[in-house]
């Protein structure tokens, strides 16, 4: 059941659909919510910016009329923050990349339990965060003499 209901209905499978119909059958407001997720997810997929964001304006207009609490607490979440919406409309940029680089940081910093100085924290980055690799020969040869 809980497989239905985050996709979008062009990529549920036949038994996911059917599952998804049972729920709305006797649920008004299951299947509308259903219904809105379905057009948003449409107008979030279209590639005129200008026809997007009118259909983006009308849909947050008949989510915040739908009386369903929990669609109404997302057009007033796209309200809110309105100007990066319609900025991915027209640019389908994302902050993704950064957020994905400041977590693998992040994740950095609590395993090492603290550096030194800041140049080496920042220099621990470079190899982690990019994935540095270094083709260095096997076994790795000493610098110092072997002793005796």
């Amino acid at each position: 059941m809980r497989c239905a209901m985050p996709k979008g209905d062009d990529r549920l499978t036949d038994e996911e659909r059917r599952t998804r119909r049972r729920m709305s059958a006797g649920k008004r407001q299951t299947g509308k919510a259903f219904d809105h997720l379905d057009a948003l997810r449409s107008i979030m997929k279209q590639t005129g910016a200008k026809a997007a964001t009118r259909d983006f304006t009308w849909w947050c207009n008949q989510v915040g009329r739908s009386r369903i609490p929990e669609m109404m607490k997302v057009s007033r979440t796209i309200r809110a923050h309105w100007d990066g919406m319609v900025a991915y409309l027209h640019t389908r940029v994302t902050n993704g990349a950064a957020e994905a680089l400041n977590g693998v940081i992040q994740t950095l910093k609590r395993k090492s339990w603290g550096f030194r100085s800041v140049e080496h924290f920042v220099a621990m980055i470079y190899p982690v965060a990019f994935k540095l690799e270094f083709d260095l020969p096997d076994p790795i040869p000493s610098t110092h003499p072997t002793s005796h």
